[in-house]
């Protein structure tokens, strides 16, 4: 899709800001919304902080030909609704305050902030994507793109799961078009029950947002026998990491790894186990660091965790673990356990080792890589020609044009 210029386009997500750097649920938001001003001349950006955010008031961002013109603040008035106890209310919980929050700021934004008809709505979550199904009955939007990305059929317990679904449902019938990055939740949703014939169409843009600048570094130029596990939360296979590193450990003393993002907040939790486990001095927690930081520390790694527990609802269900498409970018070989559904291209590839959530099978991948040169080169070659094939064959490009297709757009 070439850029025209009379089209525009809204993202419309919660995010978190860490390190002066802002995050939605699929990366980091800057990297999507410059791919969107490439190709729309108008773009729009409705940020909407989580729980746990200094900061909860939503914002739009306006860019004209690539370039950020000024930042909207709702009103005050509208500002009730971003007040939440902070004591009792942490980053990864839902507020429901917060999320008619949400469904309000698309409104006013778009009916006061934005004169002109959008062409494109893209709803992260169905609480964005319904208001925008209304809005469009007034004449403000053209097309509406609900971007399913936080799904899980056991998002939450009992009533607020079954709202969870409810809304999932009709944002899923009443959209024009739904992004997913995972087809299971296709799958599922007719699992579930929904009729096939009154979804919206729907286009699969696994591997779509790679975004990471920079090429795979040379084998012979990386830290050999270094670790990482680039994550943001981190508790999902964290133990299962430590326990599998004090095996490797025992082979390779030489080794080390990386964790990412805010599993540093677990320290506290698992010291007892670190301890135990005797591997202090070769575990560095880096924290929350700068895109820019993590792209040098991944690209100067020797292999890719990415370990979730089978009995864990997680990203990996349902989603693309954003951490798997930057291994690949950089070449990388990848241990994952087998609930990715990235763990599919793993495995066709050869591009890594798909692994079990035990610590025993995920150390023995893990020293195989390092043992042997030869599949290590084969599956290091395999991720970077996957994360070529990923840049070369993007699935938003792709998106676009077939929503251009079915005069979407």
């Amino acid at each position: 899709m070439h850029k025209a210029n009379t089209k525009s386009a809204l993202l419309s997500t919660y995010i978190n800001t860490v390190n002066n750097e802002t995050y939605a649920l699929f990366g980091p938001a800057e990297n999507f919304i410059r791919y969107l001003c490439k190709k729309f001349s108008n773009v729009y950006f409705i940020s909407q902080p989580m729980p746990g955010e200094d900061d909860l008031v939503v914002t739009l961002s306006i860019y004209r030909e690539g370039k950020l013109l000024e930042i909207k603040k709702m009103p005050k008035f509208l500002q009730l609704l971003c007040w939440v106890n902070t004591k009792k209310v942490t980053s990864n919980q839902t507020v429901i305050r917060l999320k008619i929050r949400d469904f309000i700021s698309n409104f006013y934004f778009i009916t006061f902030h934005i004169s002109n008809k959008l062409d494109l709505f893209i709803g992260v979550e169905s609480i964005n994507s319904l208001a925008a199904v209304i809005l469009k009955k007034f004449g403000y939007i053209r097309t509406v793109l609900y971007f399913s990305n936080d799904y899980h059929t056991k998002r939450y317990t009992r009533l607020k799961n079954w709202l969870f679904l409810k809304l999932d449902e009709i944002a899923a019938y009443s959209s024009d078009y739904i992004w997913m990055m995972n087809p299971k939740i296709h799958e599922s949703r007719i699992e579930r029950g929904l009729k096939t014939s009154k979804l919206a169409p729907h286009f699969i843009i696994h591997g779509g947002l790679p975004f990471f600048p920079g090429e795979p570094l040379p084998i012979v130029e990386r830290e050999k026998n270094r670790i990482v596990y680039a994550t943001r939360a981190g508790h999902y296979g964290l133990e299962i990491i430590l326990q599998a590193f004090s095996i490797v450990f025992k082979k390779y003393p030489d080794s080390s790894i990386y964790i990412t993002g805010h599993a540093d907040k677990e320290k506290t939790r698992i010291s007892g186990l670190i301890e135990k486990l005797k591997i202090s001095q070769h575990i560095v927690f880096t924290g929350f660091i700068k895109e820019e930081e993590l792209n040098h520390l991944v690209r100067h790694s020797y292999i890719g965790l990415a370990i979730w527990s089978h009995g864990t609802s997680s990203s990996a269900t349902y989603g693309d673990p954003e951490k798997i498409r930057r291994y690949f970018h950089f070449g990388l070989p990848v241990v994952s356990t087998g609930n990715a559904f990235t763990a599919e291209a793993i495995i066709k590839h050869s591009a890594g080792i798909v692994v079990s959530d035990k610590p025993e099978s995920v150390a023995e991948a893990i020293i195989k890589l390092f043992g042997d040169k030869e599949l290590y080169s084969k599956c290091a070659y395999a991720s970077q020609e996957l994360g070529r094939f990923y840049k070369e064959n993007n699935m938003l490009d792709n998106s676009l044009e077939d929503l251009q297709k079915k005069s979407l757009l």
